[in-house]
């Protein structure tokens, strides 16, 4: 496949667990991957910005959160839903990165991690999250809610 959209480079900023909040048995979407078929889709809609992504199995949120660093400029709000109630509270805390408030919070916890355990991982980590946070450019909206999505499928 040639890709459009999703374009070659480096992001292992994005890399789970690193600056991401991440539960073990998480999956994550490759991010060039995820940007080339959100490019794609954008390509079909009468309108280019102020978009509203949902996914209705958003585990983490870590797909959604990813998309939104990387499109700013036609995201406009994010909603997200998952069965799974403590993935519901790591997808809120992945997508509060989404805000320098919510990068501070996350660069003062790398921080204390470094003091703690010196490790080379927590600085790196704490290089990606400032990397990140100058990304940033709006506040993106969004909520997080509990929802099944296949209760009520079949039934007519």
């Amino acid at each position: 496949m040639e890709y459009k959209y999703g374009k070659k480079g480096n992001y292992e900023d994005f890399s789970s667990g690193r600056v991401l909040y991440h539960i073990g048995g998480m999956t994550n979407f490759p991010v060039r991957l995820a940007q080339e078929i959100y490019g794609r889709c954008l390509q079909y809609l009468p309108k280019r910005e102020d978009i509203c992504l949902y996914d209705c199995c958003c585990g983490g949120g870590y797909l959604l959160t990813v998309l939104g660093f990387l499109n700013q400029d036609t995201i406009g709000s994010i909603l997200g839903s998952d069965i799974n109630e403590d993935l519901i509270n790591v997808a809120r805390k992945n997508l509060s990165l989404l805000s320098k408030e919510g990068m501070n919070n996350r660069i003062i916890e790398l921080e204390e991690m470094i003091e703690k355990y010196k490790k080379e991982s927590h600085i790196e980590a704490k290089d990606s999250a400032i990397r990140l946070k100058k990304m940033i450019k709006k506040n993106i909206e969004f909520k997080i809610f509990h929802a099944d999505v296949l209760k009520g499928i079949g039934k007519t």
